[in-house]
């Protein structure tokens, strides 16, 4: 509960295991927000809804500012953004694959199907879809975060984008390792290995043996998992 509300989360959490799971109501106003910190790199950003206030002759009356807070450690954000970008590139996100910018994101299902979400973001922009009904009721059978929602969003940011192209990109803090990895055994690369995948880790924590024969035995079906769709 206190780790949410360095994100910006002023909705009443209580301290239950199950918070972990979405057991709690939390405003789509609040997940952009909290989201964002993940796109600015541990930055939270306040929202407003009145950038500024000009005269008749276009003189700035009044102009906000927005409060900007480092509120986790930079590392720690690119950690999870970078996590958030695998849910679009082979996860329940796919749909925004086809955006023309780097994208994380995540997708949301309420029981029943009463609720459909999906927050997503680029470097400069973070949006935020929700999909539900006035009263707790569901929206209908496999209506979930990635088939009601992220096609929302998918639809807002193409026409947005051709707009504002997107011209940054997600740069890793000095403190995070790139490393090669085996996907499935999560060991060091090695020339034997059929999937490579870039894992981004903090100092201390990346793997130190590599992959050979002997990994490879202990996954299930090594040689056939990656024939295994992620656009499910």
């Amino acid at each position: 509960v206190r780790y949410a509300k360095k994100f910006g989360i002023t909705s009443d959490l209580k301290p239950y295991m199950s918070l972990g799971l979405g057991a709690f109501e939390v405003t789509l106003k609040e997940m952009v927000e909290a989201f964002t910190v993940f796109a600015n790199l541990g930055t939270r950003v306040s929202s407003y809804f009145v950038r500024r206030i000009r005269d008749l002759d276009n003189n700035i009356i009044e102009e906000n500012a927005p409060e900007r807070r480092q509120v986790i450690e930079k590392d720690t954000a690119f950690l999870m953004n970078y996590l958030l970008q695998g849910v679009v590139k082979s996860g329940t996100g796919w749909r925004a694959r086809k955006l023309e910018a780097p994208v994380g994101g995540k997708t949301g299902t309420t029981n029943d199907y009463t609720d459909a979400w999906f927050i997503g973001f680029t470097p400069s922009l973070t949006v935020g879809v929700w999909v539900g009904l006035d009263q707790k009721k569901s929206l209908g059978e496999e209506q979930t975060g990635s088939e009601a929602a992220s096609p929302i969003f998918v639809a807002f940011m193409e026409k947005y984008l051709a707009r504002h192209p997107e011209t940054g990109k997600f740069q890793p803090p000095s403190g995070v390792y790139m490393i090669d990895i085996d996907k499935y055994t999560g060991k060091l690369l090695t020339p034997d290995c059929l999937y490579p995948f870039k894992e981004a880790f903090l100092p201390g924590t990346e793997p130190l043996e590599f992959c050979n024969e002997e990994e490879h035995e202990k996954v299930t079906d090594y040689y056939k998992t990656g024939e295994d769709s992620s656009d499910d």
